[in-house]
C-alpha cells in the first residue's frame, strides 16, 4: 500500500489486517518501487496525489516492470475524466476515498482476479 498520509496508512493497514491480508505500507512512489523490486507482490494499493512522485508516475513505472499486476488506485481527487489512460488499464480498479472495510474488500477482491 502506497499512501503519502500517515493516518490513511495507519487505517488502511488496520483495514488490511482485518481482511486477513499480509501487506506492506510504504509512504512514497520510490519506497513503493523499491519494494516491488525485491518482494513479489499479488496487488498494489497506490494513491495519485504524493509528493515527489505521483501515484501516475508510479503507475507507469510499475507498468514498465510489471505489466499485469493489479493495482487499486485509491484517492479522494481521483476522477475518470483526469486519468483514463490509469483507469483504462485493465488491470487497474479505482476505488475513491473515503472507502469502508467492506468496500475495500470488494474492490480488492475485483482487483485480484487480474492476477
Amino acid at each position: 500500500m502506497v499512501d503519502d498520509d500517515a493516518a490513511v496508512r495507519g487505517v488502511t493497514s488496520a483495514m488490511l489486517e482485518r481482511l486477513a491480508y499480509e501487506g506492506v505500507a510504504v509512504d512514497s512512489g520510490t519506497a513503493a518501487l523499491a519494494a516491488c523490486t525485491s518482494t513479489r507482490f499479488d496487488a498494489v494499493m497506490l494513491d495519485l496525489a504524493m509528493p515527489e512522485m505521483s501515484g501516475t508516475q508510479v503507475h507507469e513505472r510499475l507498468r514498465e516492470h510489471h505489466p499485469a499486476l493489479p493495482i487499486l488506485i485509491v484517492s479522494g481527487f481521483a476522477s475518470p475524466a483526469a486519468d483514463q489512460h490509469i483507469l483504462s488499464d485493465p488491470h487497474t480498479t479505482l476505488l475513491a476515498k473515503p472507502f469502508s472495510i467492506t468496500e475495500l474488500d470488494a474492490a480488492l477482491t475485483a482487483v485480484r482476479k487480474f492476477a
